[in-house]
């Protein structure tokens, strides 16, 4: 009876289903905080979006405002922690880890690869850094290996089987950074830019 009771409203999933979609929450990979403050935002338009059509529509709800506002609230804990645990046990199987090569030599770079080992729920696997100062190739940063110059990319690609890149040149000109971008863009499933 209960579960007859969420067929005959199965809009209620898929508005939410459908705001976590429009948010990248099932496509983008994204830190812990910057998650839950997704989720939190979604969950909040999905209920906004639920109890407007229920208010329009005049349709019977067999829930209390109390019990649906209680709902929300608990969507605050439940959504972010549940999704937590989902990652870890993708990542120990294997299946939600990812490949990623990082564009950059400053300390800006460092950071990116510290954030990116702090939030070891968001998947990535480091693979190594590509520079644009080939006085620094053979070093390290934070660990990671600087690999070579950015123009032998493909062959990196080749040698390390990298999915997504990262780049972080800070005081890159724009023209030259679109053209590198552009000329990136098949090589990687993902290509984010952290000035």
């Amino acid at each position: 009876v209960v579960f007859s009771m969420f067929l005959d409203r199965w809009y209620v999933v898929g508005v939410t289903i459908v705001v976590f979609a429009v948010e990248g929450l099932y496509t983008k990979r994204h830190a812990f905080w910057e998650e839950t403050r997704l989720l939190l935002k979604s969950s909040t338009m999905s209920f906004g979006l639920i109890m407007t059509a229920i208010f329009i529509t005049k349709e019977y709800f067999p829930f209390s405002r109390l019990i649906v506002a209680m709902a929300w609230l608990l969507s605050f804990i439940f959504l972010p922690a549940f999704r937590r645990l989902v990652k870890n046990g993708l990542l120990r199987l294997g299946i939600w880890s990812k490949r990623v090569l990082i564009i950059g030599s400053t300390d800006e770079t460092a950071k990116v690869i510290e954030s990116i080992k702090a939030n070891r729920t968001m998947g990535y696997e480091v693979v190594g850094c590509l520079t644009d100062d080939r006085t620094r190739i053979g070093k390290t940063l934070s660990g990671v290996p600087i690999l070579g110059h950015y123009d032998d990319i493909e062959a990196w690609k080749a040698k390390t089987s990298f999915e997504d890149i990262i780049v972080t040149f800070p005081n890159i000109p724009r023209n030259c950074l679109i053209f590198l971008l552009k000329t990136w863009e098949g090589i990687s499933e993902t290509i984010r830019y952290i000035p």
